[in-house]
């Protein structure tokens, strides 16, 4: 509460006067934070520098395009190899889902291979994006100050959107320091603990640590009790739970939160941007939500068209099928997914608001965006060809 409930108030005190004095949506608004959020994004740049290195060299770049196993690839050239190798020690403890029995960034070297490629095939440009959307914040701002009429309005604009500008990249920055970091360290250890445990044959594989408690696992390694029929019953308990996820919700629906009106100014502005900013990570309630066959709408999340092929992308198991130039279809993702958004042209997921990881990530990369549209993955399949306008929020098949 004492960071995201600062960040989210903040982000509203922005948003609220641009829809009373300009007339501005979200969209048109978060062109004034455009690209101040680069935590996440910090391993694709670290990549591009990987491409351009590999891109000097004919081999690597040949086997890269052949997509080439790991091996083969190191193998043409020490200096390439080297960076690699650096690139993995510096950004690969990130956990690539918030999963701690699903694999970290750095134990998949064939996937960060494939996405150099893509960037090699796509052309991506770290340093021309980051101009891009340097100019959208400075036309955004410059249009903002030319429509209000009065210094009141602009000194109450101007220090609204300093305050915004500190605090909008904090979420990410967040994100990576107490979740993807720590996550992937903590997997690092699990991994250990499973492989002496595999060696002792008190599991059947290292995997099966996953299905222990902590406690239990921390156990097993000091007392040596076979663990192997504990895992195999929870295996089974967790096929159960899948095959029976039960209802979204329980109880009665408690109906929209109480009116703010009497509360004092302040507080009242705490609540009312607190929740604007919730319904804004979240989006709305996607679980009924069905349009025809040949329609998908949803919130329009980062500006701009792009037409191109679909490929639906339902987990991170499956990264490595996204080629470049693809319009990433998928049910939401984790700042992790950053590592793709240089290969794609557009996006489209099934959940989440302007404020969730992707759209904050789409922003970032200037990618178009249409978010919560619901049936994105149901209706959209591999290799249609769609326009997804991110403006408009419309996906046309």
């Amino acid at each position: 509460m004492d960071l995201h409930g600062a960040v989210q108030i903040t982000l509203a005190e922005l948003a609220f006067p641009c829809l009373d004095l300009l007339g501005w949506d979200e969209v048109r608004t978060f062109d004034l934070l455009a690209g101040l959020s680069d935590k996440s994004t910090e391993p694709s740049r670290a990549l591009a520098r990987l491409a351009e290195l590999a891109n000097e060299l004919p081999e690597v770049k040949r086997r890269l395009a052949e997509r080439a196993p790991v091996g083969v690839v190191l193998a043409e050239d020490e200096q390439f190899a080297a960076a690699f190798t650096e690139f993995l020690g510096t950004h690969g403890c990130r956990a690539l889902r918030y999963e701690v029995a699903e694999q970290n960034l750095d134990e998949r070297p064939d996937l960060v291979l494939g996405l150099v490629a893509d960037q090699l095939a796509a052309g991506f440009d770290p340093a021309r994006t980051a101009t891009a959307l340097a100019d959208r914040r400075e036309r955004a701002a410059h249009d903002a100050r030319s429509r209000l009429t009065s210094s009141q309005e602009r000194a109450k604009f101007d220090l609204a959107l300093g305050r915004a500008v500190d605090a909008y990249p904090v979420r990410e920055d967040n994100e990576y320091f107490t979740v993807s970091a720590p996550l992937a360290l903590v997997r690092r250890t699990a991994v250990e603990i499973g492989r002496r445990l595999a060696d002792r044959r008190q599991l059947d594989s290292g995997d099966d640590l996953f299905f222990l408690e902590a406690d239990e696992a921390r156990a097993a390694l000091r007392d040596g009790t076979d663990r192997r029929d504990l895992a195999m019953r929870r295996q089974g308990e967790r096929a159960w739970v899948v095959a029976h996820p039960g209802s979204v919700s329980y109880g009665k629906d408690p109906g929209p939160p109480p009116s703010f009106a009497s509360l004092p100014a302040e507080a009242r502005l705490a609540n009312e941007g607190f929740l604007w900013a919730v319904d804004r990570i979240f989006g709305p309630d996607t679980t009924e939500q069905r349009g025809p066959d040949s329609s998908v709408t949803g919130i329009p999340a980062s500006p701009g068209s792009y037409t191109g092929p679909v490929r639906v992308i339902t987990s991170e198991a499956e990264f490595d099928r996204l080629r470049a130039g693809d319009v990433l279809v998928c049910p939401v993702t984790s700042p992790v997914w950053s590592v793709l958004f240089p290969s794609i042209g557009a996006l489209v997921t099934d959940t989440g608001g302007i404020l969730s990881h992707p759209a904050i990530i789409a922003r970032e990369y200037g990618v178009p965006a249409v978010v919560a549209t619901g049936n994105g993955t149901a209706v959209l399949h591999d290799g249609q060809l769609v326009t997804v306008d991110g403006t408009a929020g419309v996906v046309r098949i």
